[in-house]
């Protein structure tokens, strides 16, 4: 009989500190590059707080009211604002408690880092349109220089 996989008393070695870098530079650039019209500066100032106490001993940081708002600067009502976007975003999953105050894993969602791509892939066609329309009508500007008209 299979047993599933979250119930399953596995014994995994921790992961690397270089894993946890690598993976909070990865998400910290898809929320950055994130379109989601809610998604901003304040949710990054929140998530980078999150992601400085997330670690090998620590996969799933938890930070009080308090410390948020020491560190980031932020009312304590836009980062709840801030933190919510998060987690609706799935960026932040709800893991438990400790010491009476929600843990979060920090993630990457698929359809986050689908957003940001097709985000980057519009950035680049709108680029590439205004960089033809600016060669067209410097062509058309130079054509009505060399034809003066009558």
């Amino acid at each position: 009989m299979s047993v599933p996989q979250d119930h399953q008393n596995t014994t995994a070695a921790p992961r690397s500190s270089s894993y946890y870098a690598s993976l909070k530079l990865s998400i910290a650039e898809t929320i950055n590059a994130d379109p989601h019209p809610d998604c901003g500066g304040s949710e990054m100032k929140v998530f980078m707080d999150y992601a400085r106490f997330m670690g090998s001993q620590n996969p799933h940081p938890f930070r009080t009211m308090s410390a948020l708002v020491g560190s980031t600067g932020l009312s304590e009502t836009t980062i709840t604002k801030a933190r919510n976007v998060l987690v609706s975003l799935g960026y932040m999953i709800e893991r438990g408690m400790s010491e009476g105050v929600k843990k979060y894993e920090l993630s990457n969602p698929p359809n986050a880092v689908a957003r940001s791509k097709k985000s980057a892939t519009a950035r680049s066609r709108e680029f590439q349109s205004r960089k033809t329309a600016k060669t067209k009508m410097r062509k058309e500007m130079k054509a009505a220089k060399a034809d003066p008209l009558p």
